[in-house]
């Protein structure tokens, strides 16, 4: 009984490592994105900036709206939005792939921080822990 307790706690240390280390690799991700940023993406939407946020353990994308549009309005249509990010990240090419399997192996979520120009409000929206797994499994 105890070599069995002894195997399942060294199992559990050895799960709990690779998981910090694929937290580690996230924010090393995170770190190499930066060195992008900014990024524009036309039509004067910007990633300014990537962070990792550790109480939510989310990949935060920060993105700014280019003035006369109040990203407040986004709101109403966060479902629309929410399945168009799920569409779009389901295919995708060898880097996306690549970004969601890691999300996925660090069990954390992706949220898009999106500031307006327009009013400097910030509107947020997340893909889940476990919505990042089903698109690996994808």
């Amino acid at each position: 009984m105890k070599k069995l307790l002894s195997i399942l706690l060294v199992m559990a240390l050895m799960v709990g490592m690779a998981a910090c280390s694929a937290k580690d690799r996230l924010k090393q991700d995170i770190e190499q994105s930066n060195k992008e940023c900014p990024t524009d993406l036309g039509d004067g939407l910007k990633i300014t900036k990537f962070t990792y946020d550790e109480g939510s353990n989310e990949c935060v994308a920060h993105l700014n709206f280019p003035p006369g549009i109040d990203v407040m309005e986004l709101s109403s249509v966060e479902a629309e939005m929410k399945s168009g990010l799920l569409e779009a990240f389901s295919g995708g090419d060898k880097e996306t792939r690549e970004m969601i399997d890691l999300l996925a192996d660090a069990d954390a979520g992706l949220r898009f921080d999106i500031t307006s120009g327009f009013n400097k409000k910030t509107y947020s929206i997340s893909l889940s822990a476990a919505e990042i797994k089903k698109l690996q499994n994808k």
